[in-house]
C-alpha cells in the first residue's frame, strides 16, 4: 500500500473513531428508546454518506478511481440489490 492510501486509511479510521461510531451508539440509543427525530436520520445518512468519500478517497489512492454511485452499488450486497 502506497503513502497517500495509508494516509486515506488512517484518516478514515479516525472518523470512523471519533465521529461516526460515538454518532451511530446515539443514533441506536435514540432509536430504542423512541426518541429519534427526522433531524436525526438525516445527521446519521449525512454521517454514513461521507463514508463513501472515504472510501473514493483510499481507492483513489490505490488507482482504483470510481464515482460515488458505482462504489455505492459496488458496496451493496448482491441480493439486495433491485
Amino acid at each position: 500500500m502506497n503513502q497517500e492510501a495509508e494516509n486515506a486509511c488512517k484518516d478514515f479510521i479516525h472518523y470512523h473513531q471519533t465521529i461516526l461510531r460515538p454518532a451511530a451508539e446515539e443514533f441506536g440509543d435514540r432509536l430504542n428508546a423512541r426518541g429519534l427525530k427526522l433531524h436525526h436520520v438525516i445527521q446519521m445518512n449525512m454521517l454514513a454518506a461521507h463514508v463513501l468519500d472515504y472510501l473514493m478517497e483510499i481507492r483513489k489512492a490505490m488507482g482504483q478511481a470510481e464515482g460515488r454511485g458505482r462504489l455505492g452499488v459496488a458496496l451493496i450486497p448482491t441480493g439486495v440489490r433491485t
